[in-house]
């Protein structure tokens, strides 16, 4: 009986002294969790602290993919000088022979069709004179050949029975169909064959300024609609053809509307390089581009993709003794930064994180 109850007592030390190690290794488990949210935590205010931003949100930084252009050049240039109807003016200047087709009220609905048209139904469309062979259906089409030329001025007479309805319109007022000469063989998606511009006219039922609305281009079977640029060089902004921005020589300057190189809105030093898209503003350098967030600075619209309007620049390296220029860049300087971004990366590859 003593011996039972002496094995009794032993049995209730040895689940009391159990006990009491189970409650010590939950307090010891709970305080090494604390402990590593704490580290956690504060590896992510010092990162945001390296960073140099203190929002507390660790920034994920995606490069922004380059789009890739092809010069191109456009043979021919139009402006409206003046719209006082019954008669329009139209400057024109060329840097080859072409035709010239004009249409008036051409309905919206049958205009994207045609434009689409095969190529050589389409040049041999533009350079007929008969009335059952022109591009768009409109109440007339005219036609005029000829050479290269500067800056010259057509004056427009339009038709007494011209309809173009009360606004929104389902017409096009005027439609101006510029044709290079001799081109009914090109394919070349490089070699720009024709010019279409699309004007509306200002009138009673439609008070809007008269303006050309859309430039579309065929290259051959190719279609493209020209898009502005947005460049600003001072406060005013200048408008450039995007397939007129591609890759220039090094050498090359590329002005802004005022005649000047338009200049980084960031850093206000480094010439305007990259062009945002969608939003096609040209307002940063290659060196600033990076540091934008994938925002653009004039309208804070995201930034999908850029283009550049000349390669970027290439900075020369030092000589070696012997004169050749091999030698590698010298190395920046270490800062409590750097150190502390080198020793985040450690950390995150031994845990088994990247960074993107």
């Amino acid at each position: 009986m003593s011996s039972q109850s002496w094995s009794m007592a032993q049995v209730t030390d040895l689940l009391t002294s159990t006990a009491e190690i189970s409650n010590l290794m939950s307090v010891v488990v709970v305080l090494a969790g604390l402990l590593v949210m704490l580290v956690f935590l504060l590896k992510l205010i010092y990162q945001d602290l390296a960073d140099g931003d203190g929002s507390g949100v660790t920034k994920v930084n995606v490069k922004t993919p380059q789009t890739v252009m092809t010069r191109v050049d456009v043979p021919f240039t139009l402006s409206l000088s003046s719209s006082f109807l019954p008669r329009v003016a139209l400057t024109v200047s060329a840097k080859c022979s072409y035709s010239a087709q004009i249409y008036w009220a051409v309905p919206i609905s049958t205009f994207h069709h045609l434009l689409r048209a095969p190529w050589p139904w389409f040049f041999k469309a533009a350079t007929s004179s008969h009335s059952n062979c022109q591009i768009f259906p409109g109440c007339q089409s005219e036609v005029r050949v000829s050479n290269p030329h500067q800056d010259r001025e057509f004056s427009l007479e339009c038709p007494p029975d011209l309809q173009l309805g009360q606004a929104p319109r389902e017409v096009y007022p005027l439609v101006v169909v510029l044709v290079k000469s001799d081109s009914h063989v090109i394919e070349d998606l490089t070699e720009v064959t024709a010019l279409v511009f699309i004007i509306h006219l200002k009138d009673s039922s439609c008070p809007i300024p008269s303006q050309i609305l859309s430039t579309y281009i065929r290259q051959g079977a190719g279609l493209t609609q020209l898009r502005p640029l947005y460049v600003s060089e001072d406060g005013a902004p200048g408008e450039f053809s995007d397939t007129e921005s591609a890759e220039d020589s090094e050498t090359e300057d590329w002005p802004s509307a005022a005649g000047l190189r338009a200049r980084c809105v960031v850093c206000q030093t480094g010439r305007v390089n990259r062009v945002a898209l969608p939003c096609r503003h040209a307002s940063t350098c290659h060196a600033c581009f990076d540091r934008l967030k994938s925002r653009c600075p004039m309208c804070r619209g995201f930034i999908s993709s850029y283009f550049l309007l000349f390669p970027d620049p290439v900075f020369p390296r030092a000589p070696d003794s012997d004169g050749s220029d091999e030698s590698p860049a010298p190395e920046a300087p270490r800062t409590w930064r750097s150190m502390w971004r080198e020793f985040n990366v450690r950390l995150n590859t031994a845990m088994g994180l990247r960074e993107n």
